[in-house]
């Protein structure tokens, strides 16, 4: 996952890039203290960025010009603001912009890392959801961190941040794989990995498919659902 932070408080921004590397897993962070150098890059960058950490405050210029710029080269990207002004304009403004997420400065490590989580599972979501409910669609349009993680509350002993990690590791393999290889490659216990497998599948964010080409009774495996489709056509 690519995240870009613009933040001309380098101090804030290396807090941020650490908090970011703690809570999104395979995060890579590209931080800008000055405008013309987030400009050039990312108006020159063909690489896609999936969120952008944004403060408002920016020397000669407002993080809303920010977001217009970036809108015209990468689309793609969401983006949480995190920045000092709290007046109603500037909140206001943000949700016009489609901003995910808006904290105040300073902003603690628990809210911080709660929006991480946050995006991480609707990022998951999004790319793999099959049936776009009203419900889910709902989620989208009437985002909240606080109210859309109790709506999408976890089963006890269900992690968002494992199961993100399980995710990634199957998506990368690219290959079928059982509960024992996914739960070695994660540092999970065999069962405990396969009860996040079965979570997953129940999810419609894997899918489960037999492997006869072992010796004996042929193997559970699992798959990215939208890999197995892909086969399947």
């Amino acid at each position: 996952m690519n995240v870009l932070i613009l933040d001309d408080d380098y101090r804030v921004a290396m807090i941020h890039e650490a908090y970011v590397k703690r809570y999104i897993p395979h995060a890579t962070c590209e931080v800008f203290y000055q405008v013309e150098a987030f400009l050039h890059h990312v108006q020159r960058s063909e690489r896609t960025y999936d969120l952008l950490l944004l403060d408002l405050f920016l020397p000669h210029t407002h993080g809303f010009h920010m977001i217009q710029q970036l809108r015209e080269t990468h689309p793609e990207t969401d983006i949480i603001v995190i920045t000092a002004a709290n007046d109603q304009a500037s909140i206001l403004e943000a949700k016009r912009w489609g901003v995910l997420d808006y904290m105040t400065k300073p902003v603690s490590e628990e809210r911080l890392k709660e929006s991480f989580q946050w995006f991480v599972e609707w990022k998951a979501k999004v790319k793999h959801k099959q049936q776009w409910t009203q419900s889910f669609i709902d989620e989208i349009f009437h985002f909240n961190v606080q109210s859309t993680r109790e709506a999408a509350s976890l089963p006890k002993g269900i992690q968002e941040e494992t199961l993100a990690i399980i995710l990634k590791n199957i998506e990368m393999q690219k290959i079928p794989q059982t509960a024992s290889e996914v739960a070695a490659s994660v540092d999970l216990s065999r069962s405990t990995g396969r009860r996040y497998l079965e979570y997953l599948v129940e999810e419609e964010r894997l899918a489960v498919d037999l492997d006869y080409q072992s010796i004996g009774r042929p193997r559970r495996v699992y798959v990215m659902r939208e890999q197995k489709e892909q086969k399947g056509k």
